[in-house]
């Protein structure tokens, strides 16, 4: 009996071990989530020790500075001179948060894959709006404004893209149909960038057109970590 009972003993605990790390395993990336979790809303506070650490010294004299202390326990701090801005990177499995979102405070801007930038520039001696992120630098026409509409073709909106791992351009066109009621895909309207800026979680560019048919608006829109263009009309 006693050994019977010795025996159940010895089952009973590798059970409960076994069981142990099997709800373990099972619970590992929740708990992963929340650390990190933890450590983003540690940095976000650091953030904003950093900001109004800036603003103070900024409404001082010449020559005035701050020391401060920041504990990173995970993840890459950057100070970019040339942008004047502080970047924090952590390089997460978890979805912390939702896959090219954000939210700003203030100054701080806190988010998933802001890799996209979008700014007005001039390609081959024409007037461009710019979108970039990792893999692509896209530039579309600059056409009109808002108040004051000079007539085009949709075929005329995009200039090239820069495929940056290959350093190779497009050099195509890209031919966008409205609808069967105008075949010229033609009219008077303006290209204008949704947001400008760097750190964007995607960049938008706007194409109005109008034409006798009708008014359109073209989206072309560029994601952070995407390699392709996103066209959509309405």
């Amino acid at each position: 009996m006693k050994a019977i009972a010795i025996i159940s003993g010895v089952i009973y605990l590798s059970v409960i071990i076994a069981a142990t790390i099997i709800a373990y395993n099972s619970f590992q990336p929740a708990i992963k989530k929340l650390q990190e979790a933890g450590i983003a809303q540690q940095m976000e506070k650091a953030m904003r020790s950093i900001d109004e650490k800036i603003a103070a010294v900024a409404g001082e004299a010449n020559g005035s500075r701050r020391l401060m202390t920041i504990s990173i326990q995970s993840g890459k701090l950057t100070v970019n001179g040339s942008e004047d801005t502080v970047y924090w990177e952590m390089i997460s499995n978890s979805q912390i948060i939702s896959p090219r979102t954000g939210r700003k405070i203030g100054n701080i801007y806190f988010g998933s894959q802001l890799d996209t930038k979008a700014y007005e520039a001039v390609y081959r001696g024409i007037p461009a709006y710019v979108m970039e992120n990792e893999h692509l630098t896209v530039f579309i026409r600059k056409i009109g404004n808002r108040t004051s509409h000079s007539q085009y073709n949709t075929s005329g909106i995009f200039l090239n893209a820069l495929q940056k791992e290959t350093a190779g351009w497009l050099d195509g066109e890209l031919s966008i149909n409205i609808d069967d009621t105008n075949p010229d895909n033609a009219g008077k309207g303006y290209t204008a960038l949704e947001e400008t800026g760097s750190s964007l979680p995607y960049a938008t560019a706007i194409a109005y057109l109008n034409s006798t048919q009708g008014s359109h608006y073209i989206y072309l829109t560029l994601e952070s970590g995407a390699d392709f263009l996103q066209v959509r009309v309405e």
